[in-house]
């Protein structure tokens, strides 16, 4: 029968209850958000603007004011059409990544410089 360990035995545990205030400031994570997010795993996976804005918890008005936008242009671009390669690298910094433009030729991804 294996022997019961109490969690203060344990290495690197820590025998500190969390106070209410701490579990309130958990949030809770809608399951959707994770899958959005594991699918920036896959090299090969397309992801809609919003759907990505929305895994990573901003509003459009977050997008807007930290990429230098109207919110009005976040809309437009999440609703598909032409784009701007400034206005998508703007965005991309919004939402705390980068741009990356590419040229998939033969199965051969080459990321282009300068654009």
């Amino acid at each position: 029968m294996p022997k019961e360990v109490d969690m203060v035995d344990m290495p690197g545990s820590n025998d500190v209850e969390p106070s209410d205030a701490s579990l309130r400031d958990i949030r809770v994570v809608d399951p959707n958000v994770l899958r959005a997010r594991g699918r920036g795993l896959y090299a090969h996976r397309k992801v809609r603007l919003r759907t990505l804005r929305v895994a990573i918890g901003m509003t459009q008005a977050d997008v807007a004011q930290s990429g230098h936008l109207m919110q009005g242009q976040v809309s437009g671009m999440e609703a598909g059409g032409d784009h701007k390669v400034s206005t998508l690298t703007r965005y991309a910094m919004a939402i705390g990544g980068e741009l990356d433009v590419a040229i998939i030729i033969d199965g051969r991804r080459y990321s282009l410089a300068g654009v």
